[in-house]
């Protein structure tokens, strides 16, 4: 990052402190989507919307943004959601921001949809079952610490509520 880079990065990390707006980092592979979901939190008036499209671009936003909340496709080329959740939970500076999951799996490839019961010592190892072989176990979801999951497609209406009370919580 260059000299131009970083002060204009701590420009803009100033204005939302200044303005108490909460910056959301949207991480998903479809472009339609990222971009109707970021008109959708930037009509709210309260978020700084930046998009990532895919996991490698993601975990390098991450580092330089700090947001104050992840929306994380799970399935994604390059980087899938779970690689990207353990590069936040690993890396110092990081492992609190609250994460909201993403997918367009079927039911049976998910927990239920909402906010992630926050006593993760107590989760299950498995919400899926002994027989789910879709990719995201309880252990995932406790070892991680996911804040919510969100299924596809979602209600402008759901979506707003969902990152209000998640950043609620986190608060």
């Amino acid at each position: 990052m260059t000299e131009v880079d970083k002060t204009k990065l701590f420009a803009k990390q100033e204005f939302f402190i200044m303005t108490g707006k909460k910056k959301i980092l949207i991480i998903d592979d479809e472009l339609d989507l990222t971009m109707l979901m970021e008109h959708i939190l930037l009509s709210t008036g309260l978020y700084e919307v930046v998009v990532a499209n895919d996991g490698i671009e993601g975990c390098n936003k991450i580092s330089d943004e700090k947001p104050d909340l992840i929306m994380l496709d799970y399935i994604m080329p390059r980087l899938k959601g779970d690689e990207v959740l353990k590069f936040i939970r690993m890396k110092s500076g990081l492992t609190e921001i609250p994460v909201i999951v993403m997918s367009g799996l079927t039911p049976t490839g998910f927990p239920e949809e909402g906010v992630v019961e926050p006593d993760f010592n107590n989760l299950p190892g498995d919400l899926l079952g002994e027989s789910s072989s879709i990719a995201f176990p309880g252990e995932l979801i406790k070892n991680f610490k996911v804040s919510a999951v969100l299924s596809k497609p979602f209600s402008k209406q759901k979506l707003i509520e969902m990152v209000e009370r998640v950043l609620k919580v986190s608060n």
